[in-house]
């Protein structure tokens, strides 16, 4: 079971329910859905070193791009969306994680406007 100790986690009026960590080799892919409270809202992922994951000896390891229903970038960039109330929003994060490393003390995003969300207790599947 990958699923965190808190898979749903809030960030303003944004709900990220989180899905899955799947392993291919050392790339690891984790998937969220995204909901809104807002009619109509420009969201952002900020894809720098905030965006991370670590593992339980406290090793961090950091993305390496990500998708954002239709929009893809690199470490780096911000991907920017515009979400609304009554659809769900698929994002995915790629980041590289040692073969040896099945679990993960944290996995956190970073908004590019707004706070982060954090999961906790992640297991790569």
């Amino acid at each position: 079971n990958s699923n965190p100790i808190n898979p749903i986690q809030v960030d303003g009026e944004v709900t990220w329910e989180f899905k899955k960590c799947v392993r291919k080799e050392t790339n690891v892919d984790c998937s969220f859905v995204l909901t809104t409270t807002n009619d109509r809202l420009r969201y952002g992922l900020n894809l720098n070193d905030e965006t991370k994951m670590t593992d339980r000896q406290g090793r961090e390891y950091f993305v390496n791009y990500a998708n954002f229903v239709d929009i893809k970038g690199n470490k780096g960039t911000n991907l920017i969306h515009e979400i609304q109330k009554g659809s769900t929003y698929n994002v995915s994060i790629d980041f590289t994680v040692p073969v040896s490393v099945t679990e993960l003390n944290s996995l956190i995003v970073k908004m590019v406007w707004s706070g982060l969300v954090k999961f906790n207790n992640v297991t790569i599947s």
